[in-house]
């Protein structure tokens, strides 16, 4: 299939970040079967895979077990029957992040 397109981080927690994407225009002639996540802590020069099949045709995700306050960018690839085709553009940078802890010695 064609790459999905609009890869998006849509809300950001402790520790995860919510992502959408567009499907592929193109689905190769078969549905799609799943997604493959993969996200990158230095822009995009080195990627680590989050799922490599969602077995789901839909287009978000929670990724979690993420840095809080470390910046990442994601692509997404399309699954069908006859395999996984290209990447997404990678999503512009976000970094989770949680409210601080309360101060101490006050």
């Amino acid at each position: 299939p064609d790459a999905p397109t609009a890869v998006a981080i849509d809300d950001h927690a402790d520790a995860a970040l919510d992502i959408s994407w567009t499907a592929p225009a193109d689905n190769g002639g078969d549905a799609i079967a799943g997604y493959k996540i993969e996200y990158s802590a230095d822009s995009g020069t080195n990627w680590s895979v989050f799922a490599a099949d969602t077995a789901s045709a839909a287009v978000t995700a929670t990724v979690t077990g993420l840095t809080n306050g470390t910046s990442y960018v994601f692509r997404v690839s399309a699954i069908n029957r006859d395999g996984t085709g290209a990447a997404s553009a990678p999503s512009a940078a976000e970094y989770p992040s949680t409210v601080p802890d309360a101060p101490t010695a006050v």
